[in-house]
């Protein structure tokens, strides 16, 4: 963990009485901090790996990926096939640029597409969010301006009100109150959906979980009384996989925890040494319907 007290930090609030958040003194005389904590006392102790668990008293703990399933993503993610993905999440979150100089991602699992979009915003700082411990490690060594914080998506998110200027939600779980509430004015939050080709050809193979038709546009009436949609791109993309690489991306996603594990060892093992695979999906940002005029600079 760095010595240093991450910028960050003057963003986050209590999970359990929502106050604001200062630097615990430190252990060690070598450390400018060791933890946070609030006026009324509330400690949480930062881990030696980097990241800080804030999670609620009614905060779900059975959610987070496995330890199996963060190893899959991470080796997947490094061959690049989902660049096109991360490739479109930047260039909106740089073209819809505001004042507000905090990136979140909900949901965001290893950090990649969330240090993608503070490479190409050089001044903003980030906040990595996930229920998943085995995750936030990851996170936390992903980008020097990403701090990571254990949280449920689905509790209220121990991040100060109308602090995000960019907010990403990438085939993750989303709380439309949450995501207003974070959203500042100007801000944008870039959402990824899949389509129904995403992943097609392995779909049925192995037994993975459908995507239901129209996904892009019920977030658009999700978010309806409180964001507006400046932009919906849907992006198609043909992978070539080996057969490690389909392994990793079946059993990194929601999916793994319904696959049948003897099936899919079978299936796996009569994979030819080349598949194509279907990348298929929509970026949509929406923005506050609060604030006039473009939320561009």
């Amino acid at each position: 963990m760095s010595s240093e007290l991450p910028p960050v930090v003057a963003y986050l609030r209590c999970p359990h009485c929502g106050f604001s958040l200062g630097p615990a003194p430190a252990a060690k005389p070598e450390q400018n901090w060791s933890g946070v904590i609030c006026e009324q006392g509330h400690h949480f102790d930062v881990a030696k790996q980097g990241y800080l668990s804030l999670l609620g008293k009614k905060s779900r703990t059975d959610t987070g990926d496995s330890v199996e399933m963060v190893t899959a993503r991470a080796n997947f993610l490094k061959t690049g096939l989902y660049q096109p993905i991360s490739d479109a999440v930047t260039a909106v979150a740089h073209e819809y640029r505001g004042s507000h100089r905090l990136s979140i991602e909900i949901g965001a699992g290893t950090g990649y597409y969330l240090g993608r979009v503070l490479d190409s915003r050089q001044q903003d700082h980030g906040i990595a969010v996930d229920s998943s411990v085995r995750a936030a490690r990851r996170a936390a060594k992903a980008h020097p301006r990403m701090f990571s914080v254990v949280a449920d998506a689905w509790d209220a998110l121990p991040i100060r009100s109308h602090s995000a200027g960019v907010l990403l939600s990438v085939f993750a779980p989303r709380s439309v109150g949450e995501i207003c509430r974070l959203l500042a004015p100007g801000g944008v939050f870039i959402a990824v959906t899949p389509e129904p080709s995403h992943l097609t050809e392995l779909v049925s193979q192995f037994g993975m979980l459908t995507v239901d038709a129209g996904k892009a546009e019920k977030l658009g009436r999700d978010f309806a009384a409180e964001l507006e949609v400046v932009s919906a791109v849907s992006t198609t993309f043909e992978m070539a996989l080996d057969p490690v690489m389909v392994r990793d991306l079946v059993m990194m996603g929601p999916s793994a925890r319904h696959v049948d594990p003897e099936s899919f060892e079978r299936q796996w093992r009569a994979l030819p040494q080349a598949i194509s695979v279907t990348g298929a999906v929509t970026v949509t940002v929406l923005k506050n319907r609060t604030v006039s005029g473009s939320a561009r600079t």
